[in-house]
């Protein structure tokens, strides 16, 4: 349609003009015919340039779809380059991040939800935590976020653009590339990350985490077009809620460096407010698989 238009805008442009007096001396009809073949040239040319638009475009999703077919069929790395976390880091890991020390210094509150942040010794980007009980069971959370379809993933981030796995570590591991959507003024940020699924039964029946954390591999190098985010921390814990087998107590910790010129005390107060809104579309997402 894009096309015709302009055809048809030249064309009518033409056709005013020979209705002009001391435009031409030609005939009427050849004067329509000129005019009309002027802006079919015009117009041939203008597609010209949108065909070459599309065919760089092309080939620059080309290169990209290589990446990925070479990243996706990348071999599993050798013993001690990529490891996962045994039962005990495991553990170890989620009880330093629901743990009830000072450090952590509560910031907001919206019902059942409330958010902590602490600093990190060595850092500049803070750990944010979120805890809430949310009206879904810890089956379908787990479920959800276990769901690798990328409309369930943007159901509870919208920004989600697309992913794959890299590689398994091994039967509870494996490491995840994901790339997000930009948002003006700012790069689209993608990520390499390792993704551990660990069911922690001391910590309920049913208990569940997720635990994550930036990661390298050769086949998957830093894109031009996007910067290089890295979540240093992150972990998701699912637990049954006594006596309402439709509810879990969710916690969600996590600690991210952006990358890029956002000042890092900006990017604590995003993580900060995010979390209420992650809550919240987990929920609701959660809730339709039930």
């Amino acid at each position: 349609m894009a096309s015709l238009s302009r055809v048809t805008c030249c064309c009518l442009v033409a056709l005013a003009a020979a209705g002009s007096p001391g435009v031409s001396l030609q005939p009427r009809h050849e004067r329509v015919f000129a005019g009309a073949r002027e802006g079919l040239t015009s117009s041939a040319r203008w597609l010209q340039l949108q065909l070459d638009i599309l065919q760089l475009r092309v080939q620059a999703c080309g290169r990209r779809i290589d990446c990925l077919l070479s990243a996706s069929m990348a071999p599993r790395p050798a013993d001690g380059v990529l490891q996962g976390w045994d039962e005990a880091s495991a553990y170890a890991t989620v009880e330093q991040s629901t743990s009830a020390d000072s450090s952590w210094e509560l910031k907001l509150t919206s019902g059942s939800v409330r958010v902590w942040r602490r600093s990190v010794p060595g850092s500049k980007v803070n750990e944010v935590r979120a805890n809430g009980i949310i009206d879904a069971s810890p089956k379908a959370v787990v479920s959800l976020l276990c769901d690798g379809d990328a409309h369930a993933i943007r159901s509870y981030n919208p920004l989600y653009a697309e992913g794959f796995d890299v590689c398994r570590i091994d039967h509870r591991t494996r490491l995840s590339y994901a790339s997000v959507k930009a948002f003006f003024p700012l790069k689209p940020r993608d990520t390499l990350t390792r993704v551990a699924i660990w069911e922690l039964p001391r910590l309920g029946s049913g208990a569940t985490a997720l635990l994550l954390q930036h990661a390298e591999h050769p086949d998957v190098p830093v894109y031009s077009e996007y910067v290089r985010a890295k979540i240093l921390r992150g972990m998701h814990l699912i637990q049954p809620v006594e006596g309402c087998p439709g509810k879990s107590n969710f916690t969600l910790c996590t600690q991210v460096d952006a990358g890029g010129i956002i000042p890092s005390f900006v990017m604590n107060i995003i993580t900060t407010q995010d979390s209420l809104q992650f809550m919240d579309r987990l929920e609701k997402a959660a809730a339709q698989r039930e």
